[in-house]
């Protein structure tokens, strides 16, 4: 049970082929943060990059 003062929230988007993703980061590990940035563009569908996007700017905003 979390406390009463705990206003975390989790927030969770699958929209692509977890079995694809997998190969493409086993065929090329991701090192850097570019390379990871890299990554989710290329596994993830362009929707979700724009999505995570759109709430990473709301919560930054806040």
């Amino acid at each position: 049970m979390m406390p009463e003062n705990n206003f975390s929230a989790r927030i969770a988007f699958v929209d692509y082929d977890g079995s694809q993703a997998m190969k493409l980061y086993e065929k090329s590990r991701p090192r850097t943060y570019e390379e990871c940035n890299h990554f989710v563009e290329t596994a993830a569908p362009p929707r979700m990059v724009q999505g995570v996007g759109t709430v990473k700017r709301f919560i930054e905003s806040l």
